[in-house]
């Protein structure tokens, strides 16, 4: 396989390495942000329930913990989910990937638990909401590693990350230069030899400087100027 197609071929996989990597990151920015808010309206929706629930005198259960558990719960996965997505998408992190993955099947099974305790009959939804929430998280965490590993492996091959041959005679061009410059060499030579201090300048007695003056004896200082 000659150079062109075979960087032609890497360069259409890295494009859509980047174009997932898009996706997941704009999928993250507006999940996050949708939960977030649903999460936060749930539990302002503790003062007209209760103001419902007293005009037809159903007291029973009036102050249900499910509305704080919806928001808190909101405000502990969004964050996280948030920090590991960005990292998958912006460092190819494979770590951030499997905690995502982690993260959001905990998430599914505490909802499954809170179904089974009766925890969400006031808010029935929500179970739903939150599902399809974390079901996808892990949906796009696995994308994302997936792609991270033809990233990877990407970045081993010849030509990462322009796969354009003149690019990469450029780039060998300017490596070839920037080792046979003999202005990069003087100085690496110098470098080499260089030393970090100085030896101490010999101290002259009076006499010594006197007769660094000339033949007369005499000093040449500033006063003969």
């Amino acid at each position: 396989m000659s150079y062109d197609s075979s960087y032609a071929i890497n360069l259409s996989l890295l494009k859509k390495c980047r174009k997932r990597y898009s996706i997941i990151f704009y999928y993250v920015i507006i999940s996050s942000a949708f939960i977030f808010i649903y999460g936060f309206l749930n539990l302002l929706s503790i003062s007209p329930d209760i103001y419902i629930l007293k005009a037809t005198e159903n007291t029973d259960n009036i102050i249900s913990p499910n509305y704080i558990a919806l928001f808190v719960d909101a405000l502990i996965v969004v964050p996280i989910s948030l920090y590991f997505g960005l990292r998958l998408t912006i460092s190819q992190h494979d770590l951030s990937a499997l905690l995502n993955i982690f993260l959001f099947t905990t998430n599914i099974i505490v909802f499954f638990v809170k179904k089974d305790w009766g925890f969400l009959q006031r808010v029935p939804i929500a179970f739903v909401v939150f599902m399809l929430y974390s079901t996808a998280g892990i949906f796009f965490s696995i994308i994302g590693l997936v792609t991270n590993h033809k990233y990877h492996w990407l970045e081993e091959q010849d030509g990462f990350p322009h796969f354009n041959e003149r690019m990469v005679e450029y780039d060998n061009k300017k490596r070839n230069w920037d080792k046979h410059n003999p202005f990069i060499e003087q100085r690496e030579r110098l470098k080499k030899t260089a030393q970090d201090h100085m030896d101490d300048l010999p101290q002259l007695s009076a006499e010594q400087l006197k007769s660094l003056g000339g033949t007369s004896g005499e000093f040449i200082g500033k006063d003969n100027y």
